[in-house]
């Protein structure tokens, strides 16, 4: 039995800031890497345990336009890479997803809603909620010392099933730092995830529940017109899948780490 945990772990984990910056559009690339380990508990089939680990890269194009107090975005998937793709068919669904553009709005702040994509594929529906997170949500005039917290939700709906997902995150700024050979500030969180959600299967609908901890650490150029610089994020999360068939729940644990960089 396989159960793709990619999306549903992902999404509660990424964090990135975008780009305040003039009023001239600005176009920044980042590399998104995911790294997901998930182990399947089949004592209710007595079958052993399923382990199984997943890397993806994403590498992003993103357009921001000063609009109406916030941000008009445009974001661009100009190529994704996986170790573990083999199949034919799955090679071709990363391949197809190559240039899928998302338009949306970015506010005060930099929280990303209206997220649309202008070419819907399978894998869109799955990245779209990782993509709705990779903006923390910040306090105006932050400075060293400073707290503050939010709360994103996320739902959506395909023809591959629905999730909805929620997320609380307390931040922190740390202050003063180097990261990449640039002077930045230092910001960390620590969050906590709900997740709920239905995949469909030729045996009937996968339902999915689960809650989990994470924690993030990330760069921004100081100053009024933050860039983000790069950080990391790791998010363990408990699932519980209820399949057709299954002769009870099925729990599961799922580990993601993501790493966002800045391209020069």
């Amino acid at each position: 039995m396989s159960i793709r945990v990619l999306s549903l772990a992902a999404l509660t984990g990424l964090v990135g800031l975008p780009a305040v910056g003039p009023s001239n559009p600005t176009t920044l690339r980042y590399r998104v890497d995911v790294t997901t380990e998930s182990v399947v508990d089949l004592s209710a089939f007595g079958a052993p345990e399923q382990r199984q680990s997943n890397e993806l890269s994403a590498f992003l194009s993103i357009t921001l336009r000063d609009s109406s107090g916030g941000q008009a975005m445009t974001l661009v998937i100009d190529s994704l890479l996986a170790d573990s793709v083999t199949a034919v068919t799955a090679k071709a669904m990363l391949d197809s997803t190559a240039g899928a553009t998302w338009h949306g709005y970015v506010d005060a702040r930099w929280r990303i809603s209206g997220l649309k994509a202008s070419r819907p594929t399978l894998l869109t529906g799955q990245l779209e909620g990782v993509l709705a997170g990779f903006f923390p949500r910040i306090r105006p005039g932050l400075s060293a010392g400073s707290t503050w917290s939010d709360t994103l939700d996320f739902s959506s709906e395909s023809e591959t099933g629905t999730t909805s997902a929620r997320t609380f995150t307390n931040y922190s700024a740390a202050g003063p730092a180097e990261f990449a050979g640039q002077q930045a500030m230092k910001i960390a969180s620590a969050y906590s995830t709900s997740t709920t959600g239905i995949q469909n299967s030729p045996q009937g609908a996968v339902n999915i529940d689960g809650a989990g901890t994470g924690t993030g650490t990330f760069y921004i150029t100081p100053g009024p017109k933050s860039r983000y610089l790069g950080g990391s994020s790791e998010t363990n999360t408990d699932l519980t899948v209820i399949s057709p068939g299954a002769p009870a729940p099925i729990p599961v644990k799922a580990k993601s780490v993501i790493a966002v960089t800045l391209l020069k």
